[in-house]
């Protein structure tokens, strides 16, 4: 709730506008994301799950998805290693904590009014 109470204020009037649109490019970019993971993955190519792992990590620290930008931290930096060895397991944590943060995500931009308390 913070991080979003901190977006809230940086748009300002235009927050309840553009607000959920935000919150829909993210949902669309952490599924495009986790499946290029996954595509990394099943191909072996750990500089593609790391590419993956970065953008959603990054894009989760902004929405203050910290556990999940944490978990995303740690296989980034395994396929920086190179080591996908039960990346797999990892990946699908990263996955269900990704639909719990989307799911809070639209729970509180649909309740816009706890967002400026």
């Amino acid at each position: 709730p913070a991080a979003l109470r901190r977006l809230t204020d940086m748009l300002g009037d235009e927050a309840p506008q553009v607000l959920p649109s935000l919150v829909q490019a993210y949902s669309a970019d952490a599924a495009a994301l986790c499946e290029a993971a996954r595509e990394g993955l099943v191909r072996h190519r750990a500089e593609a799950v790391h590419r993956a792992m970065h953008g959603l990590k990054s894009n989760s620290e902004t929405f203050g998805a910290l556990a999940l930008a944490g978990l995303c931290r740690d296989l980034e930096r395994r396929a920086w290693d190179g080591e996908l060895a039960g990346a797999e397991a990892a990946l699908a944590e990263i996955e269900a904590e990704c639909a719990r943060v989307q799911q809070a995500l639209h729970e509180l931009v649909g309740n816009a009014e706890a967002l400026r308390e």
